[in-house]
């Protein structure tokens, strides 16, 4: 094995010239998006926001893509979701109240007497 020569840090060889490393060079800004995607774009996050049930921002933000794109077939459907969901919303659905264990078991031991009652009285009318 061979031993590799010392290294002096403060003194620089004229015999290998110093490398610099390169600046990086200013990246361009990222181009627009085509309308088309960026309409897109928009109509997924307000998709979005209307599966979160967060109505506002989404009413907020599907107005603003309506200003920016005019009045797009998706853009009038997403405002006809959004006000079947603000009207849906405003009457809660009264629940029924659960019959109790208590309750459903005697109206099951019920059922099954008046069951055994009926065979009984075809029995006799038979007989």
């Amino acid at each position: 094995m061979t031993k590799l020569p010392d290294v002096q840090l403060d003194r620089v060889s004229d015999s290998q010239p110093t490398r610099v490393a390169p600046l990086p060079q200013e990246e361009a800004p990222p181009s627009p998006l085509p309308p088309q995607k960026a309409m897109e774009r928009m109509l997924s996050l307000i998709d979005a926001f209307i599966v979160r049930n967060d109505l506002e921002k989404a009413h907020a933000l599907l107005k603003d893509t309506r200003l920016e794109f005019g009045d797009h077939p998706e853009i009038q459907r997403r405002m006809k979701t959004l006000q079947v969901r603000y009207n849906d919303s405003d009457e809660p659905i009264p629940l029924k109240p659960l019959p109790s264990r208590n309750q459903a078991a005697k109206e099951q031991r019920l059922e099954t007497l008046h069951s055994m009652l009926r065979s009984i009285e075809a029995y006799r009318e038979l007989h």
